[in-house]
């Protein structure tokens, strides 16, 4: 009887940590899905930001070349 008792107890035990387990991993997917959208979404923001940088930046230099050559 005490044995029964006492198993029952354990498989009480351990199916309370599988459920936490459970909880704790549901969790942590929903983590990961809300990282890799917000990874992604960073990704396509950095990919159209690099193009208009490049533009700007060979903007400058076009019109950098004639001032300076007005100057002298």
């Amino acid at each position: 009887m005490l044995e029964t008792k006492n198993f029952k107890h354990e498989l009480s035990t351990e199916m309370a940590r599988h459920k936490e387990t459970k909880i704790h991993l549901s969790e942590a997917m929903d983590r990961i899905s809300t990282l890799e959208i917000l990874v992604e979404t960073k990704e396509k923001y950095i990919a159209t930001l690099v193009p208009r940088r490049n533009f700007h930046n060979n903007r400058h230099s076009v019109l950098m070349v004639p001032i300076a050559g007005r100057a002298r």
